[in-house]
């Protein structure tokens, strides 16, 4: 009887933990960078600690971040001296499996695959069908507002993002042809 929503929970716990896990595979080097500032800074020392905690930042970087390091309200300590001089040491005694990556990393490359001319043609399509049905009924009206103004001029308009801030002048010049043939 209380069981009932068991299943229902655990497959949903299940699914929030794999997106967990998705997500934090997209920011491994900001995870590991937060996990190597709360970590206590004298447990830096050891290279297997090191290796645990952030595997991804090179020994030269972890350097770099301690010495700009700067103490505030939740981590008030500075960074001991004897740290330092252990990455020092360890850095010149060759601890290379930690630094063989450089920084700044380089980013993957940028790709845009353009939309097929059939997913454009099935889009305007669509369009056309709507304005079809629309534009009789806003010329019967006598009154139209600037939005299905620019439905008319250009099926285009109804498909891209409303959100996106642009007043087109062909809008306000067609408003003003439409008041000008109402005035003279």
């Amino acid at each position: 009887m209380f069981g009932m929503n068991s299943d229902d929970s655990s497959a949903k716990e299940k699914r929030n933990s794999e997106d967990d896990h998705v997500e934090s595979k997209a920011f491994v080097l900001l995870n590991e960078l937060s996990d190597l500032l709360m970590l206590p800074k004298d447990m830096l020392m050891e290279i297997s600690i090191r290796e645990e905690i952030c595997p991804s930042i090179s020994l030269p970087l972890i350097k770099r971040i301690l010495c700009n390091f700067t103490p505030d309200e939740f981590c008030p300590d500075q960074v001991p001296g004897a740290v330092l001089e252990e990455l020092n040491a360890a850095e010149s005694i060759g601890d290379r499996k930690l630094s063989e990556a450089s920084f700044p990393y380089a980013a993957s490359s940028v790709s845009y695959m353009p939309p097929s001319t059939m997913d454009i043609a099935e889009k305007v399509a669509e369009a056309s069908a709507k304005l079809s049905r629309n534009v009789s009924m806003i010329q019967r009206k006598g009154y139209t507002s600037d939005e299905e103004l620019e439905e008319l001029d250009s099926p285009l308009t109804s498909i891209v993002d409303k959100a996106s801030d642009f007043t087109g002048s062909a809008t306000s010049n067609a408003r003003y042809k439409l008041l000008r043939q109402v005035w003279v």
